[in-house]
């Protein structure tokens, strides 16, 4: 009796058709991946700009605070000399190591830079840091080219609780024409109450620091100028939007003081800011706008200047990821200075797909303390 085994597999069309069930599978597990990755990537992109944005405000902020600090005048019982120096232009020589070419700036706590049809503004803030001698000297006698600037009080010697410090800044100011100078405190003959501001070197502790704003030859300066010191590391720093190489628009601040540059926020794509004034003289802002005060000379552009008590700004930053579908964002992103009308960031159109972008906003204000405190 012969007995036949018979073994028995799948067939061609089983085979088939597990085949197509196995693909139908990966391609729902693909799309449901592919769906949850987009998704995920337009949460962090959405995060970032949140991130970014938040921290564009932090740093913007924290200057802010500090604007006008050193720079203010203490009021005359009597006939003052010099009202002050506010708008004056300060000449920048500066014989050290820089990235960015030194400039002429203006002596204001916050100076709002605006952008020509629709662009972004620059904010330049600017203040000291002197631990004493916050009050600006009146000098005595003329002053000129390397010569020595003789002022009325007996505060220079050096590291005492009221005079300077081998390496303070100081800004020379004539109220009359408004132009300074910087120079740098290099000592004193106390005898004559004289301040010298000579080229070569001082000690920093363990250091051998140069006297970078020495080197420049300074112009007359009449009797009755101003002499502010703003501490060992004045900031004059501008806040722009620059657009780098790949196209990205990132948030840069430029030390005017030391010449270097950095990137401090990536992907904000825009920045607007106004001034808020008190031109009645009750401590109260009852005016906001963009316009950079002026005079007809300048006492009276010291006076316009001294009207300006607070700046507000806001800024877009933009999300990292290209959407797909350029319809995520249909209107413009707004600000709200009064709180109330709605301005748009035009300059954001100006990119052709900025529809395919998600945007953040971020406003706040900022009251110009230093200048309501008065030394």
């Amino acid at each position: 009796m012969t007995i036949r085994y018979f073994s028995r597999g799948f067939s061609l069309v089983e085979l088939m058709v597990g085949i197509v069930i196995a693909l139908l599978g990966s391609l729902v597990i693909t799309q449901v991946f592919s769906i949850t990755e987009q998704s995920k990537q337009t949460t962090t992109s959405g995060s970032d700009a949140q991130q970014n944005g938040a921290l564009a405000m932090l740093l913007m902020d924290k200057d802010m605070r500090q604007a006008g600090f050193g720079m203010n005048i203490t009021p005359c019982s009597g006939p003052c000399e010099v009202s002050g120096f506010m708008g004056g232009t300060v000449n920048l020589n500066d014989s050290g190591p820089r990235t960015v070419a030194a400039t002429p700036f203006v002596f204001v706590p916050i100076l709002i830079m605006q952008g020509a049809a629709n662009a972004p503004d620059t904010i330049v803030v600017s203040y000291g840091n002197a631990a004493t001698t916050l009050v600006p000297e009146y000098t005595r006698l003329e002053a000129k080219g390397a010569e020595g600037i003789t002022v009325n009080a007996s505060n220079t010697g050096k590291n005492t609780i009221y005079g300077y410090t081998l390496g303070d800044v100081l800004v020379l100011a004539d109220g009359t024409t408004g132009t300074g100078d910087v120079i740098q405190y290099s000592g004193a003959d106390d005898s004559v109450g004289r301040v010298m501001h000579e080229t070569g070197s001082y000690q920093l502790g363990p250091v051998t620091q140069a006297f970078r704003y020495n080197d420049g030859v300074l112009p007359l300066y009449p009797k009755g100028s101003l002499l502010f010191n703003l501490g060992p590391s004045p900031v004059n720093n501008s806040y722009s939007i620059v657009q780098d190489n790949s196209g990205r628009r990132n948030l840069v601040q430029t030390n005017n003081m030391i010449g270097s540059q950095s990137i401090i926020a990536t992907d904000i794509v825009d920045l607007q800011a106004e001034y808020g004034k008190d031109t009645d003289g009750n401590d109260v802002i009852d005016t906001w706008d963009t316009v950079t005060p002026t005079g007809a000379n300048f006492a009276a552009l010291n006076t316009a200047w001294a009207q300006v008590k607070a700046i507000r700004y806001g800024l877009v930053a933009r999300s990292i990821k290209r959407e797909a579908a350029c319809n995520v964002t249909t209107t413009l992103p707004v600000w709200r200075p009064d709180g109330t009308t709605a301005i748009e960031f035009k300059n954001i159109e100006t990119n052709a797909d900025w529809k395919c972008y998600r945007y953040r906003v971020f406003e706040t204000t900022n009251v110009l303390r230093n200048l309501v405190w008065i030394p």
